[in-house]
């Protein structure tokens, strides 16, 4: 367990953490802010959360806003190695789903994060990855935010979601685009779409700014039941 001393953040415990699943253990990064109102569980295409820029720019982002943070890899050990020679594991949306959902149950079982509010960030496959889970656990999963992400494999899903959810998507990114806009007519959720201008992948410091500032007020308004509307971002 570490202690962080950033000054441009609340005091932060760090704990490198295991989640056991069949056949091994999930690893990942949980930081916990002091005073914490809420966790935000992370999920990416991959089914690897952790160093990535995007992400580690907005977990900063929302620990600063006051909410934990847990970037996990939703593939044990033994199968990222499998993974980098099939690359199947990364597409299997009902197999990352599945893990992540263990996630959840586990984060709330978690002394240190118990009674914590969960909201999940999904970027890339991760997108249908977190719809996928919030439709299967709307109890624990209080809100969710898609960041240029691929929902179409949680096509299925979308009638199903209760949770409030929150579509990010760069202008330029026509695929993306229309998967999302899709997306967002077949919730029906509280939603809100989000098109982020002049925009292509989301990862340039401006739109990065944009994007994290944009789910974290998603996340106070939904986790803490708090309200902000980030200017830079033309909603719908």
């Amino acid at each position: 367990m570490e202690r962080l001393t950033d000054t441009t953040l609340p005091a932060t415990t760090r704990h490198g953490i295991q989640i056991p699943v069949r056949d091994g253990a999930l690893v990942g990064d949980l930081d916990i802010p002091a005073g914490a109102r809420g966790i935000v569980i992370f999920a990416r295409g991959s089914g690897n959360a952790r160093h990535n820029q995007r992400n580690d720019h907005a977990a900063m982002a929302f620990r600063e806003a006051g909410f934990a943070t847990l970037l996990p890899d939703l593939l044990t050990e033994a199968e990222e190695r499998e993974d980098e020679l099939t690359a199947e594991l990364r597409f299997d949306i009902s197999f990352l789903t599945s893990r992540l959902t263990d996630t959840i149950a586990w984060v709330a079982q978690l002394p240190e994060t118990r009674g914590l509010p969960i909201g999940l960030f999904g970027t890339n496959m991760g997108a249908a990855v977190a719809i996928a889970a919030a439709a299967a656990d709307p109890q624990r999963v209080r809100a969710v935010v898609c960041s240029g992400g691929h929902p179409d494999p949680a096509k299925r899903d979308f009638a199903l979601v209760s949770t409030p959810t929150m579509l990010i998507v760069g202008g330029y990114e026509a695929k993306v685009l229309g998967q999302n806009s899709e997306a967002f007519v077949r919730l029906r959720c509280e939603k809100r779409f989000c098109l982020v201008p002049g925009s292509t992948h989301l990862s340039n410091g401006d739109t990065l700014d944009a994007v994290a500032r944009g789910a974290s007020e998603w996340f106070t308004r939904h986790l803490s039941r708090e309200a902000a509307v980030d200017d830079r971002l033309v909603t719908a």
